[in-house]
């Protein structure tokens, strides 16, 4: 019971933790703050499987579940203010930092796979990650850099855990 409590409670933890995580790297501009909010969740996952204990058998689908559902809540949210975003832009003209529609978007891209999957593609299709530098120039990744990049945010959430798990990485973190 107590185990399971832990699990439950660091489960909810982690999904508020990945919820500011998915609030704060879609509003913000800075690639490097965003970087830092990611090296932050990344050591609380590793921090939770560290508290597990060295059982692979617990660790391994501990790991992959998190990661699943940190992906999940993630890619719901953000996909949820694009396009929230992108739908009050082009229908209203405004462009607001939260969007009018989007918290009642993203509670029902969370609790709707379908909707989460529509979001999705719709979302990997048309947005593209562009990083202004100055007044002048800009870095356009265009769609397919942009989707490339969100796959090496998320596939971190699956391999950094394991990776500390073989001592891999334990040095550095």
């Amino acid at each position: 019971m107590k185990k399971a409590t832990w699990l439950l409670s660091r489960l909810f933890f982690l999904i508020i933790l990945s919820t500011f995580y998915a609030i704060g790297s879609k509003i913000n501009p800075i690639p490097a703050l965003n970087t830092i909010l990611w090296f932050t969740l990344i050591y609380c996952v590793i921090s939770s499987v560290k508290e597990i204990g060295n059982s692979s058998k617990t660790q391994a689908p501990f790991i992959i579940g998190i990661a699943i559902i940190l992906c999940y809540v993630i890619t719901a949210i953000q996909n949820a203010h694009y396009i929230a975003s992108y739908n009050e832009l082009y229908l209203t003209g405004i462009n607001s930092v939260f969007p009018e529609t989007w918290l009642e978007d993203s509670l029902t891209s969370i609790l709707h796979p379908s909707v989460w999957y529509q979001k999705l593609k719709f979302t990997m299709g048309f947005e593209h990650l562009v990083i202004h530098l100055g007044s002048h120039y800009k870095i356009d990744f265009g769609v397919l850099g942009t989707n490339l990049i969100r796959f090496a945010e998320y596939l971190g959430f699956f391999i950094t855990p394991f990776l500390y798990r073989y001592d891999i990485c334990k040095t550095t973190i």
